[in-house]
């Protein structure tokens, strides 16, 4: 690796599937070196969402500065290309004496932070969100896929590992434009303003699925179900795309008594896994990241020896 660019702001990306353990090894290396953690997970970015999206405890946001969590209310939609540019102000305002570590696994998310994004913000109209999710109830997440395979190849190529969020955000960028999202990939953006150091927590299989059950019965335990109703008691639809995401989506199914709560806690975890492998997906795609397996310290120890390649004056 290149030594660090000292005209551009060192900064770490720490990402991987959920419950691969991102957090802890933040957490952990905020003990060794002076570290902001920085929100790279969608969900983690609103409000009133804590247990289903397993957000810092406040024992966490007293451990170590948090930037850009818990900083948006469920009603507002947040594309990618506003989350890049709100958090690139939020880097700016981190004192220089401070490492930003990028944590999440919201890939999207990640590559519009560092890469920039060229979409332009185009608000979605009711009607036509309540469309896509119509589509995506009828036909699945594969024959919505499909369905963008049809609109829109490019974007189609791009989102090839599905995730169902990408392909209803470019199907209602359509319906709302009648262009492809993906005309807008064509502007070119200027280089990075980041020197980035690329990390990525994987698990083994069996080892990933016993985090995800127990982070699941750690969810349902500690009252998604009760934080689920008080989302929908302040008026959010539940059709809302913050709700009908992993988690929140199966509590409703409980609340509206669509399902038992044994069924919820099954699905929930054969989605978060389903999820996961699509977020390893992403990652490997991209032939920056540095993965880090084994034990947390030994994590560590890998960790802190690619950021201090990259910057060394964090580890002087």
């Amino acid at each position: 690796m290149k030594q660090s660019d000292n005209s551009m702001r060192h900064v770490v990306v720490l990402a991987g599937p959920t419950a691969a353990g991102k957090s802890g090894l933040a957490l952990e290396l905020a003990r060794t070196m002076p570290i902001t953690i920085v929100c790279a997970d969608a969900r983690q970015a609103v409000r009133g969402m804590r247990i289903g999206t397993a957000a810092p405890t406040e024992d966490d946001y007293a451990e170590v500065p948090h930037v850009g969590f818990e900083m948006r209310d469920p009603e507002q939609e947040y594309s990618a290309a506003e989350y890049a540019r709100y958090t690139r102000l939020a880097i700016d305002d981190i004192s220089p004496n401070r490492l930003p570590v990028i944590v999440g696994g919201s890939g999207l998310y990640i590559q519009a932070l560092i890469d920039g994004f060229s979409e332009d913000v185009v608000p979605t109209p009711q009607d036509v969100r309540r469309r896509v999710v119509e589509e995506l109830d009828e036909l699945g997440r594969i024959g919505l896929y499909h369905k963008l395979v049809e609109v829109d190849p490019i974007a189609a190529k791009r989102y090839a590992d599905m995730n169902p969020r990408r392909i209803q955000r470019a199907l209602e960028y359509f319906y709302t434009t009648g262009t492809p999202i993906s005309k807008t990939w064509n502007t070119s953006q200027p280089p990075s303003p980041y020197h980035t150091t690329w990390l990525a927590v994987d698990q083994p299989d069996e080892t990933l699925r016993n985090l995800i059950s127990t982070r699941c019965t750690h969810m349902w335990n500690s009252g998604l179900l009760e934080e689920t109703q008080h989302l929908l008691d302040r008026g959010l639809d539940p059709d809302a795309h913050m709700l009908r995401t992993i988690g929140y989506s199966e509590a409703i199914d409980v609340l509206s008594g669509r399902c038992s709560l044994p069924e919820a806690q099954e699905h929930l975890l054969r989605s978060t896994w389903q999820y996961a492998k699509r977020q390893r997906t992403w990652f490997r795609r991209d032939e920056r990241y540095i993965w880090l397996r084994g034990s947390r310290s030994e994590m560590v120890v890998e960790a802190r020896r690619s950021i201090c390649n990259d910057g060394p004056q964090w580890c002087s």
